[in-house]
C-alpha cells in the first residue's frame, strides 16, 4: 500500500511502470498483483523475471494492460500476445533491429528478426554485460571512448572484446 500511496502522488503526465525483477514473480502474488491492476497510478508492468510463464500468465489473464517484456528473447512472443512491447538494455544497441521486428511481426520474415536479435545476447554469452554493450556501441561508431565504464565495472580486454566483436559480426 505504500508503494502505490507514493505513485498515487506522481504527476498527472508519469505513467509509472511497475517492473518485476529477475527472479521475482508479482503474478504469482495475485492480490497484490490485482490491488495494483485497480489502481488508476500503475499502467503497466515490466516483467525481468525472464520467466516467460510468468510473462504469458499476465498477458493472458490481464489483456490490455500495458506489459512490457523485459528481455528481448521474448519481444516476439510478447507483441503477439498482445503486449506493450520490450524494454531492455540491448536495445539500446539493436533498436533499428527490435524496430523491423515491431513492424514486421505478422511477416514470414519476423521469426528470423527474432532470432536475429537472440543473437546479439549470445554474442556476449559469458562476459559482463555492461562492458559488451559498451565495446559494441564503440565498434559501431568507431568511437574507443565508448569503452569507458564506472567503477567497479572494468573495460574488456583487446582479446576478449576482438572475440564478442567477431560473435556480434
Amino acid at each position: 500500500a505504500d508503494v502505490l500511496t507514493q505513485l498515487g502522488s506522481a504527476k498527472d503526465d508519469e505513467a509509472p511502470v511497475l517492473n518485476i525483477e529477475a527472479g521475482g514473480r508479482l503474478y504469482g502474488r495475485r492480490q497484490q498483483f490485482l490491488l495494483l491492476l485497480g489502481s488508476e497510478t500503475v499502467v503497466g508492468i515490466k516483467d525481468s523475471s525472464g520467466d516467460w510463464n510468468n510473462l504469458n500468465a499476465i498477458l493472458t489473464n490481464f489483456p490490455g494492460f500495458g506489459t512490457f517484456t523485459g528481455s528481448e528473447k521474448f519481444l516476439l512472443a510478447t507483441l503477439r500476445a498482445g503486449g506493450a512491447g520490450s524494454i531492455n538494455a540491448v536495445a539500446n544497441v539493436i533498436a533499428p533491429a527490435e524496430r523491423r521486428l515491431v513492424d514486421n511481426i505478422d511477416s514470414p520474415e519476423a521469426e528470423a528478426l527474432q532470432e536475429e536479435i537472440n543473437g546479439v545476447r549470445e554474442s556476449y554469452s559469458g562476459y559482463a554485460p555492461i562492458p559488451s554493450l559498451k565495446q559494441f556501441v564503440a565498434h559501431m561508431r568507431q568511437d574507443p571512448a565508448w569503452r569507458n565504464v564506472r567503477p567497479p565495472l572494468a573495460q574488456m580486454s583487446s582479446a576478449d572484446a576482438k572475440i564478442i566483436i567477431d560473435r556480434f559480426d
